[in-house]
């Protein structure tokens, strides 16, 4: 856990350079004054004290590979796959609007 303000602060402005003015860690190092490898390893630190969050947003020919393979394994005619989102309103949406998509289009069958 961080302790100091001024820890947390070096941790941020390492981050945003690197994730946001997308400088190289080798010139971060140049800049701070510490070497690459220390640049690295403060990087993984803002990662693991949440002042850096990674995410990533899947193709949506992704979802369509894993039903294919939960169909294929499980032997079931239809598979709906929601991707995983980190805010759960969001998720819940997400999950309604899936459900609703194949809900109407099996009710136009009928």
């Amino acid at each position: 856990m961080i302790e100091q303000d001024s820890d947390y602060a070096l941790l941020t402005e390492i981050a945003v350079a690197y994730y946001d003015q997308e400088q190289t860690q080798e010139e971060i190092a140049k800049r701070f004054g510490i070497s690459r490898i220390k640049v690295g390893r403060l990087l993984k630190k803002a990662r693991q004290e949440g002042i850096v969050e990674i995410s990533v947003k899947y193709h949506p020919v992704f979802s369509s590979q894993i039903e294919q393979q939960f169909i294929s394994h499980f032997g079931i005619k239809r598979a709906l796959i929601a991707l995983d989102h980190h805010d759960e309103d969001e998720q819940r949406q997400q999950v309604a609007a899936l459900v609703s998509n194949y809900l109407a289009g099996v009710l136009k069958t009928i």
